[in-house]
């Protein structure tokens, strides 16, 4: 279920999106919907030809038939295809530290800032990690995974009609988390940043329901504790997370790597040759 709601802010037009999904996962493929997510999101804003996955498959198959071809490139486009690989690699780098780091619970938002600059924005996403409090590994199956997905991509399909996506030559990627957590070789931290107020904002808020193995869980939990005054699973919990919290100072880290937009014409596959059609079985 998704709820949505528009509003204008300072000269800012900003989109709530609200989605409760209908299924749960388990807390290690949190990471991957959230990238799975900002994948989504630069193939419906059109920074991408394709979806991102196939654009990869798709940049394979193009190398291995300009070599198969031994075709000279056009010096302009072979500096574009560089490009457009050297983006796709930073944002694989992004997306293995953040599923790592989402997987450890250690950030809290993700940032995607779209415009030439990250100060002044044409458009921003905002998306809201869902808290997991509880490690049930019960969960992880992949139509549970399916069903979160689609949640995201009804709610989508729900706002599509209404917007209207402003082309951008970049993305850049913020992450609230622990300052102990910040992977310095691909993040610099942005200690008085704020979210910019220019352009259009989305705001996707994501809630997973509980459970259903947690009150499994917690039985097991009080059978492990050896003193009656400690039963209370609820209460040690939130102690347990008051404590690891005290410490903890969240920085907003923005990421080095920087998406360019990939054009369509930057891959494009080489024909098969005159002698590989004579060669074909199909003939």
């Amino acid at each position: 279920m998704a709820a949505c709601k528009r509003v204008r802010v300072a000269g800012c037009d900003h989109l709530d999106i609200n989605v409760a999904f209908t299924r749960t996962i388990s807390p290690d493929k949190l990471g991957k919907l959230i990238v799975e997510i900002i994948k989504y999101v630069l193939y419906e804003r059109e920074q991408l030809p394709m979806p991102y996955d196939d654009l990869k498959r798709h940049v394979e198959d193009v190398a291995l038939s300009q070599s198969t071809h031994k075709k000279v490139l056009n010096p302009f486009l072979l500096a574009k295809q560089r490009k457009a690989i050297t983006s796709l690699q930073g944002m694989d780098a992004i997306f293995s530290a953040a599923q790592d780091l989402i997987r450890k619970h250690r950030v809290t938002k993700v940032l995607l800032l779209f415009g030439s600059t990250p100060l002044s924005p044409i458009e921003s996403y905002l998306i809201r990690v869902p808290e997991r409090r509880h490690g049930c590994q019960s969960c992880g199956t992949s139509a549970g995974f399916r069903r979160c997905m689609l949640d995201i991509l009804e709610a989508f399909l729900r706002v599509e009609t209404t917007r209207k996506t402003t082309p951008s030559p970049k993305l850049t990627t913020y992450l609230l988390l622990n300052k102990e957590d910040v992977v310095f070789d691909l993040m610099d931290v942005k200690a008085n940043f704020e979210i910019p107020r220019r352009g259009s904002l989305t705001t996707l808020d994501l809630s997973l329901p509980p459970c259903p193995h947690e009150a499994d869980e917690q039985e097991v939990f009080r059978i492990w504790c050896d003193s009656p005054s400690e039963s209370d699973v609820s209460t040690l919990v939130e102690q347990a997370r008051s404590w690891s919290c005290s410490s903890e100072e969240y920085v907003w880290a923005q990421c080095k790597p920087v998406f360019l937009t990939v054009a369509a014409s930057t891959f494009v596959k080489e024909p098969p040759s005159e002698s590989a059609k004579k060669s074909s079985p199909l003939r």
